[in-house]
This record gives C-alpha cells, structure tokens and sequence, in this order.
C-alpha cells in the first residue's frame, strides 16, 4: 500500500506541478494578449484621428477650389482677367511629299 501511495503522491505532485506551470503561463498569455488589446485600441483611436484629418483636409481643398472658381468667374465677369485659352503652339504644317520630292529634284538641278 506504501508503494501506492507514494507513487500517487508522486503522480499528483507532478500534476500540481503542470498545472502551477499551466496557470503561470496562462496568466502571461491573459497579460499580453490585454497589451495587445490595448495596442490595437491605442490603433483603431489613432486611425480614426487620421481619418478625420484626411476628410477634414478633402473639406479644406474643395472649399479653396470652390473659392478659387467664384474669385475667377468674379475676375473674369468684371474684365479684370481674360478667360484662359490653351496656349499651345499650332503645329507646323507639314510638307506636303510631292512639294518636298519635287523641291529636292529642283534642288539637284540647280546645283548641276
């Protein structure tokens, strides 16, 4: 009977043992993951910060390009400025082929 009970007070010991073990670890794992909680909130607040800051900001430049149209439609109807018109060059026609072609052989000529 001796034998028995030693080896259940062994067997229990090593129990008592794993589950210390167990419950230690388990209280780390609760304690990280309330950090990374509290990480990802700290997260999710400053993403919602930002967000605002980026509409806040869509707001502002749509107001300035509203403005800048009314300033410019005001400008433009009291003669102070010109409506803008695209400033590109007109291309440079091109030679017409049997003008270039008979302008070479014209040229050959001449040079004989």
């Amino acid at each position: 009977m001796k034998d028995i009970d030693r080896y259940q007070a062994d067997v229990m010991a090593r129990l008592d043992k794993k589950k210390q073990e167990l419950t230690a670890e388990k209280t780390e794992v609760k304690e990280r993951l309330k950090a990374i909680d509290d990480q990802l909130a700290d997260l999710e607040k400053h993403e919602a910060g930002v967000k605002k800051r980026f509409e806040a900001l869509r707001r502002k430049e749509e107001a300035a390009r509203e403005q800048e149209e009314e300033l410019k439609s005001y400008l433009e109807q009291n003669g102070l400025i010109r409506e803008k018109k695209s400033r590109k060059r007109k291309p440079e026609p091109e030679p017409n082929v049997d003008e270039e072609g008979s302008w070479s052989h014209s040229q050959e000529g001449d040079a004989d």
